[in-house]
């Protein structure tokens, strides 16, 4: 195995016996020097310091099912390597600055520094399948995409009707919804430009009162905003994903989010594509969104539709 693969191991080891409350086995992968940063509990220094955090945390939050998403391991040399993370579990959620993990003569990975944040705390601890570990994403369903506007898509109204329901849904059963709004950073693009009443949000979809609207100026939403950071303060696990266009920024946030470890559902009639060409061949929308989703099913998301969606 590569360095990377022998440290996701060592890693993936540890998160099965904490699951599996081997936190013994837990604590022994640290080095006897070890050295861990926790925000916002301080600083521990040695094994047994490190042994007596892990111990008082489990006795008071009984944690369950940590998990890790967007894992990136760096290879410092053939005996040093840094994973970074975020990480979710029953009582909260939070980010891996910096485990580092160290190859000891014996061959053995075992973790020199760990240094993490609880960025979140649950009111109440969540079970597996909690509702509240969903969230709904619309994305850029706004003005310009509309009949009249500087770039109107292949049903649009369909798609922010049946984004509607969902909303509805999710909002009646006081689950996470995050909008996402593309302004771009000129008037180049032709469209969803700063300032311009086609970047305004469609009004039947206007976020409420503590939804999160996240703004972007580029076709992946992860990219240059705080959308990350929203997910892990909420303990999202699930993203239910809806909006425009399905062949640039559907795409692009369903295979980020599916690379970071998140479960996608992509809800494909309360999605927009446009009618394009390409090299004197004309497709559809409806072509190029039946493209798209065929290829998000196979490998990022389960595809489905509104009322299939709603029936579950």
């Amino acid at each position: 195995m590569s360095i990377i693969q022998q440290v996701r191991a060592a890693s993936s080891q540890w998160l099965e016996n904490f699951n599996s409350e081997n936190y013994q086995a837990c604590i022994e992968a640290y080095e006897p020097d070890a050295a861990m940063s926790v925000y916002p509990h301080g600083k521990f220094a040695g094994r047994e310091a490190i042994g007596q955090f892990w111990t008082a945390f489990i006795e008071q939050a009984q944690p369950k099912d940590l998990q890790y998403r967007n894992v990136k391991v760096f290879v410092e040399s053939e005996t040093r390597a840094v994973l970074t993370a975020t990480w979710s579990m029953n009582v909260g959620a939070g980010f891996i600055a910096k485990e580092l993990w160290t190859k000891s003569d014996d061959g053995v990975w075992r973790l020199a520094e760990d240094d993490f944040s609880i960025v979140s705390q649950h009111d109440v601890a969540r079970v597996k399948n909690d509702p509240a570990d969903t969230a709904l994403i619309i994305v850029d369903l706004q003005e310009d995409y509309f009949e009249g506007g500087k770039m109107a898509l292949h049903n649009t109204e369909l798609a922010a009707n049946n984004a509607l329901q969902l909303l509805q849904r999710f909002r009646k059963n006081q689950q996470s919804v995050i909008h996402i709004q593309h302004i771009f950073a000129d008037d180049s693009a032709g469209f969803f430009a700063p300032g311009d009443a086609g970047s305004d949000i469609h009004p039947t979809l206007i976020p409420a009162s503590g939804e999160e609207l996240v703004l972007k100026s580029e076709v992946n939403s992860f990219k240059g905003t705080n959308l990350e950071t929203v997910l892990i303060n909420k303990g999202i696990k699930n993203l239910v994903i809806c909006g425009a266009m399905a062949q640039m920024c559907i795409d692009a946030i369903v295979r980020h989010a599916a690379d970071a470890g998140y479960q996608c559902t992509v809800v494909e009639d309360a999605c927009a594509a446009p009618n394009i060409s390409r090299q004197g061949v004309d497709i559809s929308g409806e072509q190029v969104q039946h493209a798209m989703m065929a290829a998000l099913e196979f490998a990022y998301a389960d595809v489905t539709d509104t009322e299939s969606y709603l029936a579950d």
